[in-house]
């Protein structure tokens, strides 16, 4: 079988990742947080150590700034939805995915807010830059862009609209969906206060699996409540990170197979990664153009 789907999910996984997501199902099989038994205890060090490991290789400089969600899907929901608030205006790119333009069309519906859509131009910065920057106004409280299209391939030049939502006090929503694991991504150096994707594509994980790397400046409000494990005797929820978005049970399989899948990455470089991608899908674009 010859896979093309990539975009949507990783597949094969390296034989690393389902070596421990088996092992997580037999060792790690508890709840992680909330109980002192030896399962527990091991479980959320597993976490713990995927954790560092996430934050590590997003330049993160804090681990408890890392959170895990289900896909890239909830992660863009949790930092749009805690960033952006009624009468706050937003940005976005033309090439975005609905994961990031449905929350925004539905908080439009509702009247909460306003959002404006700024055209890419492919291989043009200055002028992609420009749309960006006519479309900032008193109220813009956060700019959401894609790294890579998923239905194009470009690659936005995120670094630059990082810098211009930084300078004018804007909060940088990454979605790093088609681009982690395979482009070199360092929260800090790309001004991104929010750095959003799925750990099942080019990180490798299962599916059921996602993150959020997030500057400890920002203070998100919650998409949902419940069990962490901490301060229990509140009916609050904690303020902290990560507990604050990560409420319930977390993924400890797919998490394992996240860590697992990092390592791979690692091992192999990505830059090499980056390189072995580009070989293949230039190979496709020669064979088709054979085709008449």
């Amino acid at each position: 079988m010859i896979y093309f789907d990539n975009a949507a999910t990783t597949f094969k996984k390296p034989k690393g990742v389902y070596k421990a997501v088996k092992k997580a199902m037999k060792d790690y099989s508890a709840n992680p947080g909330r109980s002192g038994h030896n399962l527990s205890l091991s479980a959320s060090n597993e976490v713990y150590e995927c954790r560092k490991k996430v934050s590590s290789f997003f330049g993160g400089e804090n681990p408890e700034n890392t959170v895990f969600t289900l896909n890239g899907t909830m992660a863009l929901n949790m930092a749009i939805k805690g960033v952006l608030g009624r009468g706050d205006h937003a940005i976005i790119s033309s090439l975005d995915h609905n994961a990031s333009a449905r929350p925004l069309e539905a908080m439009r519906k509702n009247g909460i807010l306003e959002y404006d859509v700024a055209k890419v131009f492919e291989g043009d910065t200055e002028k992609t830059l420009e749309s960006f920057r006519r479309l900032i106004k008193h109220n813009t409280k956060a700019i959401i862009c894609t790294h890579i299209s998923n239905v194009f391939g470009t690659v936005l030049p995120v670094f630059e609209i990082g810098k211009l939502a930084r300078d004018n006090g804007i909060v940088f929503i990454l979605d790093a969906a088609q681009s982690a694991g395979i482009i070199d991504i360092n929260a800090k150096n790309l001004n991104a206060g929010i750095v959003c994707t799925p750990a099942h594509k080019a990180l490798y994980a299962p599916t059921g699996t996602g993150l959020m790397i997030i500057d400890e400046k920002i203070k998100l409000k919650t998409l949902m409540e419940g069990g962490t494990g901490s301060i229990s005797s509140s009916l609050d929820q904690p303020e902290f990170l990560p507990d604050r978005c990560e409420s319930g049970t977390l993924n400890v399989p797919g998490i394992c197979g996240l860590s697992a899948g990092i390592d791979f990455v690692r091992s192999k470089g990505i830059d090499e990664i980056y390189k072995h991608e580009e070989s293949i899908m230039q190979f496709i674009y020669d064979e088709l153009k054979m085709i008449p």
